[in-house]
């Protein structure tokens, strides 16, 4: 039925809304269109800042190894590996204790609230 046009009628002032609100949606959607693309051309740039980083890698990765078959092999006498081996001690990890620190005081109170109405509800 695309012959069949439907007439609505607007006071001015609805038409006048109407129009501000289709215009400002058109700005949104501008706006987000121009930081969609500002993301394709940071994030393009960020790859391609990975992939000189992954070449500069790989060339000095094959510099140490190159230079690891150039040096000699250290050879440790026996009395310094035993003396060495003395003188380790194992470290623990140490893992500390982090108690949890509300940062919000409407979390505490609802909390509170919750207690207190079970403790009712126990009660009852």
């Amino acid at each position: 039925m695309p012959g069949n046009a439907i007439h609505l009628k607007l006071e001015y002032s609805e038409a006048i809304s109407n129009r501000k609100e289709v215009l400002s949606a058109e700005i949104n959607t501008l706006q987000l269109v121009t930081t969609i693309r500002a993301y394709h051309k940071l994030r393009a740039a960020e790859l391609n800042k990975k992939v000189e980083m992954q070449k500069k890698l790989k060339s000095i990765n094959a510099n140490i190894n190159k230079l690891s078959k150039l040096l000699p092999i250290l050879k440790i006498p026996k009395i310094l590996k035993k003396t060495e081996e003395v003188g380790v001690e194992t470290h623990k990890e140490f893992s500390p204790k982090i108690t949890k620190i509300s940062s919000h005081p409407l979390e505490d109170e609802l909390k509170k609230i919750k207690n207190e109405l079970s403790k009712l509800e126990a009660k009852a």
